[in-house]
């Protein structure tokens, strides 16, 4: 998240520099293609769609239009163990929040989050590839095994061979 905050910022401080140099016909290259670079590098880590405006910015937004980058300003995405519309979903497979990815467009002092994650997990890059092993809890999620991922999956088989070990030893032992 971290990441794509800085290749934001940088693709945001880009767009003032080339709407201030470009005038006309004449397009400042060398500044397009460093754009075009952190454009790739953010490509890496989440799907997003890009829309040129006629002043030679570039609009930076997620699959569901959030805008990351408009003109020379950005976004920013945090990580949140506890958001503001404060999902009633169980703890993760090690007893901790999953967290969401978010943006706040409140204050500090008074936030108002509006998640993110689900629509990053269903897109490419990095990130939706981490969230898709973490996994993913719903609000209507009773118990860390109902939330949708690898790591979930796994742990779901890693129980099930666990208990049926347990049945079979204890009635050998106990017997029937």
């Amino acid at each position: 998240v971290g990441e794509i905050n800085r290749i934001c910022n940088d693709i945001a401080d880009l767009n003032s520099q080339i709407v201030a140099v470009e005038r006309g016909d004449q397009e400042n290259l060398t500044l397009r293609d460093e754009r075009e670079q952190l454009l790739r590098e953010l490509a890496e880590i989440v799907t997003f769609r890009t829309v040129e405006g006629s002043d030679g910015s570039v609009m930076v937004t997620l699959e569901n239009g959030f805008g990351l980058v408009v003109g020379n300003s950005t976004n920013e995405l945090e990580y949140a163990l506890t958001p503001s519309f404060n999902p009633a979903s169980p703890v993760g497979l090690d007893g901790s929040s999953l967290g969401y990815i978010v943006h706040n467009f409140g204050d500090n002092s008074t936030r108002a989050d509006v998640d993110l994650t689900s629509v990053i997990s269903v897109g490419g890059g990095e990130l939706a590839g981490l969230l898709n092993l973490r996994g993913l809890q719903h609000t209507t999620d009773t118990s860390p095994f109902d939330a949708t991922g690898e790591l979930v999956s796994v742990a779901g088989y890693v129980e099930m061979l666990a208990r049926d070990l347990l049945t079979r030893f204890n009635t050998a032992y106990l017997g029937p």
